[in-house]
Order: structure tokens, then sequence, then C-alpha cells
């Protein structure tokens, strides 16, 4: 959120440096992190409003701040963590740590302050990642969410993980691209040891970028792909210069994920291959390259399979931390309905999609042209809610694991708190506030110490794009993140959820 680079409290409340599996073992097992960080303090300021900009602050919370976080590869090739994760863990207000000088330090989490200071109307948000190529915009509110993302009803899950029941490639209109499936369809790809399995637990976490599963499970996928096993990266790259390759990503083709609903019927969350076709950079490699983001991991005691960001383009995420609720559905593709704001209350169990949601193929279909041929589909391709393959499903968590709600900052956003600090060395709190694109908001600005006129309203969270803040912005809509910030995916909200 924008505003938030000056330190409060002072040196007194920073705790000792820590390695990452401190902050979060999930987070560090999945990215196999190194380096050291530090809890500290700052202030937040969050913009809200319904139609009319006001902002506020958000004093003395607590988040961790990257000295030199990086992310590892099987073989060795690392960056360092450039771009931080906005968590949102709702379960407890405050988060404790000991500072450097002895003392214990106690800070509030954002989510649940925000809603005390009553800019937003319950502890709960919304999230659509979305895009950057093909370009579907994100979209993260607080206290609500765009039904315009919801195409479907959302399945509702009391835990942090659902039951993914089978997985298969599909073809929504057209002929087969893919390798020896002149059909076009085949399930049963959902295999742990080589044999296919009935179900496993996933966690849908956007502080990740992968597809984690059983090693079984990427190669049975990958069979109809043409893409190669890189074991330096723990990938498959795709052949770019396959025929196939240009005709799966280019046509609507895609992955289907089925997950248990508990009401008897199963939905699925499709991904279309062209969202899968993410790209390695520098520093990681010398030259662009293309790769399927499935990852074999395989969980040690205590974890869970995951479904990074890749999976989260194509769906809708949301959660309740006052009802224990987590909501997942599918997502549209680049031609969705207009945006439609609504409201979470503390006591809601359940959301409502889109009124006459498009057909999830049509919403793709000026994006992804189909084959020539035909193919008989064995599975829904419209997405929606069936007894087989069809639509909404299970909910991950716009910030990763159960446990710590803060904020991780890597190094360029304390470039940008020192450059800043520079330039503003007077103490007034005003001269703090981020005021974008050149609009006068004094007149709007209000404090975080009561419940005002918010009590139906959402706030907006815009994610920083490099030189940017994360910013909650109740009179814009969200922007897109740049898919080179995080080098390696174009997914583009960093959002987090986890050990903190």
């Amino acid at each position: 959120m924008s505003g938030a680079w000056k330190v409060l409290g002072g040196y007194a409340t920073t705790s000792d440096s820590f390695g990452p599996s401190t902050w979060d073992s999930s987070m560090a097992e999945l990215l196999r992190m190194k380096g050291q960080g530090n809890h500290t303090v700052d202030r937040m300021t969050i913009h809200y409003g319904n139609g009319v900009d006001k902002y506020g602050f958000l004093d003395f919370h607590a988040m961790t701040v990257s000295d030199n976080y990086t992310v590892t590869y099987p073989g060795g090739a690392q960056y360092t963590l450039d771009v931080g994760f906005l968590s949102l863990y709702g379960g407890s207000q405050t988060f404790s740590w000991t500072a450097s000088n002895g003392t214990i330090v106690t800070r509030n989490r954002t989510l649940p302050d925000a809603y005390t200071a009553g800019y937003i109307p319950s502890m709960s948000y919304g999230l659509h990642i979305g895009s950057v190529t093909p370009n579907v915009s994100g979209s993260l509110l607080l206290g609500g969410y765009d039904s315009s993302r919801c195409l479907t009803s959302p399945i509702v899950s009391n835990s942090q993980t659902f039951s993914l029941v089978d997985i298969h490639v599909n073809v929504s209109q057209g002929g087969s691209a893919f390798i020896k499936l002149p059909g076009g369809f085949a399930s049963g790809l959902l295999q742990s040891n080589g044999n296919q399995v009935n179900q496993i637990n996933a966690m849908p976490n956007p502080g990740v970028p992968y597809l984690y599963l059983p090693q079984s499970t990427c190669d049975a996928i990958a069979k109809y792909l043409p893409v190669t096993y890189n074991q330096g990266f723990g990938l498959y790259f795709w052949n770019t210069h396959d025929s196939a390759y240009q005709n799966i990503v280019s046509s609507p083709s895609y992955l289907g994920f089925t997950f248990a609903s508990g009401t008897g019927q199963n939905s699925s969350i499709n991904v279309p291959f062209a969202l899968l076709k993410l790209t390695l950079e520098s520093p990681l490699v010398s030259t662009p390259t293309q790769y399927f983001p499935c990852s074999p991991f395989t969980p040690s005691d205590g974890m869970t399979y995951h479904l990074g960001r890749a999976f989260l383009q194509a769906a809708f995420l949301a959660q309740n931390w006052q009802t224990n609720k987590l909501f997942l559905a599918q997502a549209p593709g680049p031609a969705f309905l207009p945006q439609n704001i609504k409201s979470i209350s503390a006591t809601d169990s359940s959301l409502s999609p889109a009124t006459n949601p498009p057909d999830w193929a049509s919403t793709w279909s000026g994006t992804l042209k189909a084959l020539s041929g035909s193919t008989s589909l064995s599975a829904d391709s419209s997405s929606s809610s069936s007894s087989g393959l069809s639509g909404g499903a299970i909910a991950g968590i716009v910030v990763g694991v159960v446990v710590g709600v803060l904020v991780i900052f890597a190094l360029a956003f304390l470039a940008i708190r020192r450059r800043k600090r520079k330039q503003n060395p007077q103490e007034d709190p005003q001269a703090y506030v981020s005021v974008p694109q050149s609009q006068d908001h004094s007149q709007n600005m209000v404090h975080a110490d009561k419940r005002t006129d918010m009590a139906n309203n959402p706030a907006y969270v815009q994610p920083f794009v490099q030189d940017q803040y994360f910013e909650a912005d109740a009179g814009r809509a969200i922007s897109e993140m740049d898919g080179q910030v995080i080098r390696e995916l174009p997914a583009d909200v960093p959002a987090y959820r986890g050990n903190l």
C-alpha cells in the first residue's frame, strides 16, 4: 500500500536477523530460500470511499524486510527477491517478536486493523491474479470482491486445503493439438508413484509461482505436450520449435483441475495452456526460455501440495476470516463483464457469482483460435458446476500458508524507501503520504481511529510495478504488474499468506 516506507518506532522494534524457515517454513521449502530478514514496524496508507477517494493511516504494522532473501533452483541457479509479498492473514489482530534489545514487540496486522478502523466491512478479500500475456488485468479488493471475475458458484472450504480428485487435458473447440491425443481429451492424470490416485490435498497459494505436484502427475501431463524436463530448474521446458507448441498455446486447449465440492458434485477450474507458457529470464538463463510450470514436489511431514500463481491466473479466490470460509471459482479470460464490486459482510459464508455470466470458453474466443477439425469433448468445457468436470473449484488464499501476516519488502523496496527518506526528511505524517497521479487528496484525509461511512465499501489494492508502492485505492481500477518484476513468470500479483 502506498506511503508504507517510513519506519516507525526506531531501532528497538527491529528483530535480530533470521533465516527463511523462521519467516515461513512452507515458503522456504517450496522456493528453496536462503538469506536473512528482520521483523520491523511500518506505516501503511489505505485508500477507500464509495465514489469519493479518502485515505487514512494504519500505523504500527508488523512486517518482514528482506536483507538478501534468494530463491534457489535444484541446479543452483538463484535470484534475489526484488519485490515483496502482501500478506492478508486475518486469524489474529497482532503479531509479536523479540526486538534486538530483548523486549517483546507486538504490532498490528493489516487486514484486521483495516477492519477495526472501519475502512472495510469485514476481514476478507477477493482476488483474481490475472495475467500479463494474454492481457487479463488483476483485481484485489479488501472487504469485498468483483463478481465479474467469478463465473461460477464458488466452492467453499473450511480449511486451507482442498481435495483435488483429477487433472485432465481438453480442448473446448476445434481440433486437438496434443501429442498422441487426436481426440483432444485425457483424464486420470492425477498420479503418484506411477499410479493414478483418487485425491490429494492441495492449497492454492499466490505466494509461490508454480504447480507443486507429484512427479508422476507432472510427467503424466507432459506426455501430451512438446516439453522436456530440465533437472537443473525442476521444470519442463517447452520445445518451441515443435509445431505442436504453437498450436497448443494459441488454441482453446486447457488443463483442467477437478475438485470435490463437498456437495456430492465435482467442480473444475480450467487453465488455458496460453497461461502456462511462462518465461525464465536473466539472471537465471542467458536467453529467455519458455517453460511449463509443473514443478515435481514431495511434501515433507505436515506440508501439502500447492497450486501457485500459474494456476491462480485462471481462478477467482476469496476468503472471509470471520466465518472461516475460503472460496474458489472459475475466473474469465480477457473478455469479461464490466466490474461489479460487492461487499463481503462479517457473517457471509457464501458468495454470489456474476449475474448471467458468459460461458468460460467465450471469454477466450477472441484470443484463442480453434484449430481445424472437430473434437468430441469428454469433459465440460464451460467450467460450470456439474457432476463431471466443470466449473468453480477450490480456493487458495491471497497469501500462502496459514499463520502470520507481514509484508516482506525486498531490496528494491528498501532502496526506494531510502531514496524517499532523503527527499522528505520532515516528520510531518502528511509528508509521507503518496499522492498518485498528481491528485490532491489532502481534503479527504482521515485517521484510522473510528468507523466512518465505510461499513459497506470494499477497498482496492494496487500492486506496485517496480518503483511503485502497494496502494489500496477505491477510486481507480487496479493496474497490472509488469511481467518482468518477478523474472521467471508473468503472473502479476505477488501475494502471500504464511508463517511470518
